[in-house]
């Protein structure tokens, strides 16, 4: 199957599962939740300096936009929910509908080289029936199960540099 062929059948599944609503609700979530976690290390009450700002805005991006994601779902009536990885304990929205799973991730603009996350690695577990399983050599794994047609999705924002953050 061709890439443009492979776009169209994902595209497909997910304007099917998903409806109008809970795209339009999450752009609209994200946009504003974006704003305003940038607001909240800006404002007059924050009274945060540079170094601090940079350290903390990407952390309040995050979970501003993971409540976004939750409150999109929830406005549409979709199953959201809130999955926890170990060891490190991290949470993460998995919005469902039918057999198709969405979550979220953001990635700074000059990432080059994005490191491991067990979320990401959950997402794509469910996707072993259309890709196959890889196991990692070095970690021992076992293939998880998932019902037969799990797909999943990731949404990546990829986030401004910093200075353009501001204002």
């Amino acid at each position: 199957m061709e890439s443009a062929q492979i776009f169209s059948s994902i595209n497909k599944l997910l304007t099917t599962h998903f409806n109008r609503e809970f795209w339009l609700s999450l752009e609209d979530e994200l946009t504003t939740s974006y704003a305003n976690a940038n607001a909240s290390i800006e404002g007059p009450l924050a009274k945060l300096e540079q170094p601090q700002k940079r350290r903390l805005l990407p952390q309040t991006r995050h979970y501003y936009l993971n409540s976004a994601f939750y409150r999109a779902a929830k406005s549409c009536g979709l199953s959201c929910d809130d999955a926890f990885t170990e060891p490190r304990g991290e949470n993460y929205y998995i919005v469902q509908s039918g057999q198709i799973k969405v979550s979220r991730i953001g990635l700074r603009y000059d990432e080059n080289l994005i490191r491991k996350a067990n979320h990401r690695l959950l997402i794509a577990e469910m996707n072993s029936e259309y890709e196959g399983f890889t196991p990692d050599f070095f970690q021992e794994q076992t293939q998880q199960s998932f019902p037969d047609g799990t797909l999943g999705v990731l949404i990546v924002n990829v986030n401004p540099p910093f200075s353009r953050s501001q204002g």
